[in-house]
């Protein structure tokens, strides 16, 4: 047997006391390493989730942020009101027009920029503006009068004449975005030091020394929040309030409020303290306009008290801050005795913080509120501004841009006073029409009858006054450029334009187209298109020979026709095409009557071409549109007037339309109160669909139209619809004037039968002056009444009045 073997000094043998490492330790390693890749991994994808979702939301917020500091409503003006010698402007519409641009009345001499007092000297402390062609300095100025026009204007201070002396362009309407909200946008330095320390001691003490948020203020209102169980105080810094404005709802919730916090810090670490101050200041909610909100303090100071924000004194620039906190509560407008308490606690405020000294304190509290007395004409919006307003959006049309927020300034030639005149010219005219007419008056949900009118400065073309219809709430169709309709008798005057033109281009003497040309007013038929055509009178009677200027004074239909054959079909479409008519026209027989399609726009164009001379000018609307941080984008290029046709003939024809006015077609306006040179044409198409009229003084055209959209018949001529407008129109603009049409060189006047055409003798019944083109006067006697025969050859038709 062999004997056992020795037991090892540990007390086991060599191999027996090698214990297995077994799995436990390695395992335990493994787990670890295992413990490290799973979680390690995870966490870090999460850092860098974390980190790209930070980065995402750092980027947005600055895009949203950089994004909103020029975004702001583009705004239209009319045109900047020239205060000119001899200019019919009476005080009483300066002074209107002062209170909309929120200039303030004074007693004693207007001490500030925006102040006026009216007087039999009317004193304005005119503000500081940008207009086309660069900016009008602030300064003083005293404007005299002589009964409704402007003597001259003076410096206050100098006593020197002021020739260019013009007040600010009125803003006509804001393109709104669909947020509905107005704001304008101003750099830091352009807010006055004591606002910003009263908006900072009201809101954010210490705004310069927290990161975005305030710890301590978050702590306590996060407190007084968790006792009621609902949102009850912010504790939110102006930062934070700034986020909230950018990027939140307004409802009160604790995530919010994280949120809130956390684009707070992000903003202060991307942008400087004065540029997140300049944000605030121009973004904050301060009001309620109607449907529009006021943000910011610059929209705020011209809301409530009609200043630039520039000259705010102490206590408004403490009313404003004020209102932060609750602008419905606080609201000056609703609720002054509220206004002035909050005030006064701003004010305090401001003392305490050693912002202002005591004495300033108690003088502005003294001080009640200045409001700007106009506030609900303010709110007022125009319903035919929106009309320019479209017409504008067209001319400047770009999908790449949204003009709604861009900030833009649109200088427009539109005159307000003309604005509101045409505007209410329409309403009246057309409510009146209904109330007078039965038939014109159309069921629930049927097509109103419509009305619409532009206005033009004849001497260059610019557009003064547009009202695309009576109500664009309802249609927004703009009838005036648009609108494609028959003009009817009021495309007469192109006929013997044409016919003047080319006596005068030809160098006719014996066969000369003149006013006293004899036409047949008797049948005529024609073949027209296969088609018999017989055109007749208004009045379906017949007059035998008249004079051309008696047939457009009187609107006789055949003896136009007769005209049109007589000088040309082609030449009278080139006429009127040179005119200023844009729409194709045929040489057809029946273009002479008006039956073919133009824009009133187009055919209102081609009428200040004989205003003006026979010198034509496009119709014009913009004259320069500036960025949001005043670049000039565009700016129109005066364009020189074309010669279309001669002064001579355009004069002929103003002569034949001021006939019109006086004895024609149109003398009801006579009648109507309308007194003073002018010349104008009514217009009426088959089976009364459209009644037009349009004339002008030697300052101002305007054209009328006045019908149903959809064709139907109104019963009733230009002279019954549209002329009553025109004369309303004219009336409250004050455009009569005694003025005469300028006459050109090459024109003769003889005293003619208006029957014969002939040289008048003494024994005609009716005579009267002529102009005509020098060379191409009658010379012959009138052979219709002889020495003797007048006494008893007197013919009724003589004195017609025509109501076409």
């Amino acid at each position: 047997m062999s004997s056992p073997s020795k037991p090892s000094k540990s007390g086991a043998s060599t191999e027996s006391s090698r214990t297995p490492r077994g799995p436990g330790k390695g395992r335990r390693k493994t787990r670890l390493l295992r413990w490290l890749v799973l979680s390690i991994i995870p966490l870090s994808i999460l850092a860098v989730v974390g980190l790209l979702i930070l980065t995402v939301v750092s980027y947005r917020v600055a895009a949203r942020f950089e994004a909103r500091e020029q975004e702001s409503p583009t705004r239209i003006y009319g045109r900047t009101l020239s205060l000119e010698k001899r200019a019919l402007l009476p005080a009483d519409d300066i002074v209107a027009r002062l209170k909309r641009l929120g200039y303030r009345q004074t007693k004693g001499d207007p001490a500030s920029p925006g102040e006026f007092k009216p007087a039999s000297t009317l004193t304005i402390y005119q503000r500081a503006f940008e207009a086309p062609g660069g900016t009008v300095a602030a300064r003083r100025m005293r404007v005299h009068y002589t009964g409704r026009r402007i003597a001259w204007v003076e410096d206050a201070r100098s006593g020197d004449a002021i020739e260019d002396a013009r007040l600010e362009p009125e803003v006509l309407t804001t393109l709104y975005g669909a947020q509905q909200e107005d704001r304008t946008v101003l750099a830091i330095e352009e807010f006055p030091r004591q606002l910003i320390d009263a908006v900072l001691v009201t809101e954010d003490r210490h705004f310069y020394s927290h990161p975005g948020v305030d710890p301590i203020g978050m702590a306590r209102a996060t407190l007084a929040n968790v006792r009621s169980g609902a949102i009850r105080q912010g504790g939110s810094t102006l930062t934070q309030q700034l986020a909230k404005n950018l990027f939140f709802e307004q409802e009160r919730t604790f995530t919010r409020k994280l949120s809130e916090a956390g684009v707070a810090l992000i903003l202060e670490r991307r942008y400087s303290k004065q540029r997140i101050l300049q944000a605030y200041l121009n973004e904050i909610y301060l009001g309620q306009r109607g449907s529009v909100s006021i943000r910011g303090f610059a929209q705020a100071a011209t809301f409530y008290f009609g200043k630039d924000v520039r000259f705010l004194d102490l206590s408004e620039e403490a009313t404003l801050a004020g209102l932060i906190r609750a602008p419905g509560v606080y609201n000056p407008f609703l609720h002054p005795e509220r206004a002035l308490e909050r005030r006064n606690q701003v004010l305090a405020a401001m003392e305490e913080e050693k912002k202002i000294t005591p004495v300033q304190r108690r003088a502005a509290q003294a001080l009640p509120l200045r409001l700007r007395k106009d506030q609900a004409a303010v709110s007022a919006s125009s319903k035919g501004v929106s009309y320019l307003a479209d017409y504008v959006r067209q001319m400047i049309d770009d999908d790449a841009v949204d003009f709604s927020r861009a900030g833009m300034k649109v200088f427009t030639t539109v005159d307000p006073i003309l604005q509101r005149r045409a505007e209410e010219a329409i309403t009246r005219g057309v409510a009146g029409l209904e109330t007078s007419y039965r038939k014109l008056r159309r069921k629930e949900g049927l097509d109103k009858i419509q009305g619409a009118m532009v206005a033009l400065d004849p001497q260059d073309g610019s557009v003064l006054a547009m009202v695309g219809g009576r109500d664009y709430a309802t249609s927004q169709f703009n009838r005036i450029t648009q609108a494609h309709r028959q003009p009817g008798s009021l495309f007469k005057p192109f006929v013997y334009l044409a016919g003047y033109e080319k006596s005068r281009s030809a160098g006719w003497v014996q066969d000369a187209f003149t006013p006293a040309t004899q036409i047949q007013d008797e049948p005529l038929e024609m073949t027209v298109a296969g088609k018999l055509w017989a055109p007749a009178n208004y009045d379906n009677e017949f007059r035998g020979p008249v004079t051309a200027q008696m047939a457009l004074e009187q609107s006789l239909n055949v003896p136009t026709v007769r005209a049109a054959q007589m000088v040309g079909l082609k030449s009278v479409v080139d006429i009127a095409t040179r005119a200023g008519v844009k729409s194709a026209l045929k040489p057809y027989p029946s273009v002479a009557l008006g039956a073919q399609e133009v824009t009133p726009l187009d055919i209102a164009s081609a009428y200040a071409t004989i205003a003006n001379h026979g010198l034509r000018n496009e119709p014009y609307l913009v004259e320069s549109i500036e960025d949001a941080r005043g670049g000039v984008i565009f700016a129109r290029k005066a364009q020189p007037a074309k010669r279309a046709v001669s002064a001579e003939s355009a004069y002929l024809v103003t002569v034949g339309l001021q006939g019109a006015m006086d004895r024609g077609t149109a003398a009801s306006s006579r009648t109507l109160g309308f007194t003073g040179t002018s010349a104008g044409k009514t217009g009426t198409t088959n089976e009364y669909r459209d009644t037009w009229f349009c004339g002008y003084t030697p300052d101002l055209l305007a054209l009328v139209w006045v019908g149903f959209d959809d064709g139907d018949s109104t019963g009733l001529t230009g002279a019954q619809a549209a002329l009553p407008v025109w004369v309303d129109f004219m009336l409250h603009s004050g455009a009569a004037t005694e003025e005469s049409f300028k006459e050109p060189s090459g024109i003769v006047w003889e005293q003619v039968d208006p029957l014969s055409g002939g040289v008048a003798r003494w024994s005609c019944p009716e005579s009267r002056w002529m102009a005509f083109l020098e060379g191409t006067e009658p010379t012959e006697k009138c052979e219709l009444h002889g020495l003797f025969g007048g006494w008893w050859s007197r013919r009724e038709h003589a004195s017609d009045r025509s109501v076409e």
